[in-house]
């Protein structure tokens, strides 16, 4: 009997590694893409991580813009020195080590300089799947706006009165 608990303690322990050793690639992926979006453009990049197929962008109020050719064209007007730059807080994965999440901040530079205050910032979600090169690539990828950030070097906006 001690021999079967040991045992069934002994792969459990090693499927809670796998599982740790998946979220730690996922949030390197997501890393590498924001990474890539700042190396090169950011149309690049959702072209790049996003499924070629099932990728989905969430935007605003219209329908998912699906596939990584549409995603890459919703954001090929974007300016040059617009920088899109995010950083995972807290990833998840299946136990098959196929699929998972991660969510994080996301900050945008209108100039380009990173040294000088986010011009805004908001939240994200990518859900990812391994494809079966063993890639991780985006299936949905959504962000919503923080609209209480400032810039801390803005001029105060006065409340209104309404």
């Amino acid at each position: 009997m001690k021999m079967i608990a040991a045992t069934l303690m002994a792969g459990l322990l090693a499927s809670t590694a796998y599982a740790q050793d998946y979220v730690a690639e996922i949030m390197q992926a997501d890393r590498d893409f924001s990474q890539y979006a700042k190396d090169h453009t950011i149309a690049e990049a959702f072209a790049l991580y996003m499924d070629d197929v099932d990728g989905r962008l969430l935007r605003g109020p219209g329908e998912p813009i699906t596939g990584s050719g549409a995603i890459y064209e919703s954001f090929v007007n974007y300016p040059e020195d617009l920088i899109l730059h995010w950083e995972p807080s807290e990833g998840f994965a299946s136990q098959a080590g196929d699929f998972g999440m991660t969510w994080g901040w996301y900050y945008i530079y209108r100039d380009g300089d990173m040294d000088q205050p986010a011009d805004d910032r908001g939240k994200y979600v990518t859900i990812w799947r391994r494809n079966a090169e063993g890639e991780w690539r985006g299936l949905l990828d959504m962000g919503t706006r923080d609209g209480s950030y400032q810039r801390p070097d803005s001029p105060a906006v006065p409340a209104s009165d309404d």
